[in-house]
């Protein structure tokens, strides 16, 4: 595994335990399924290791874009949107304010990991 990429790839247990809390508050307050979730974590993915023009902000953009805000509670938006502040930081503190690189991408990996586990266990 790349040194850089450390920060998320040794299970940062706090970031992991939120990413997965929040994906399954999104899976249970909203009209998103946990199939719908990972084939989004899917999509993600291809995008990370198909094109050259991926930002960390592109991706939290996305991923932001994607979420039905409405559909939550004020508290559960409050979570949600620290959570993926949270991951946009330390993934920014990894590859910059640019380009994925390879570390940037076994970090996005990383979380993908941690959103499908979270949706697996819902999907079972």
């Amino acid at each position: 595994m790349v040194a850089g990429c450390a920060l998320l790839a040794e299970r940062d247990a706090r970031l992991e335990l939120a990413t997965q809390y929040a994906t399954l508050k999104v899976i249970a307050e909203t009209d998103v399924t946990a199939e719908q979730v990972l084939e989004r974590v899917g999509a993600v993915r291809l995008i990370v290791e198909t094109d050259a023009q991926v930002t960390v902000h592109n991706l939290a953009q996305q991923v932001r874009q994607s979420i039905s805000w409405d559909r939550l509670d004020a508290a559960d938006q409050l979570l949600l949107n620290a959570v993926l502040m949270d991951a946009e930081l330390r993934l920014a503190e990894i590859v910059g304010d640019g380009l994925l690189d390879d570390q940037g991408k076994v970090a996005v990996g990383v979380l993908l990991d941690w959103i499908a586990e979270a949706a697996a266990i819902e999907g079972s």
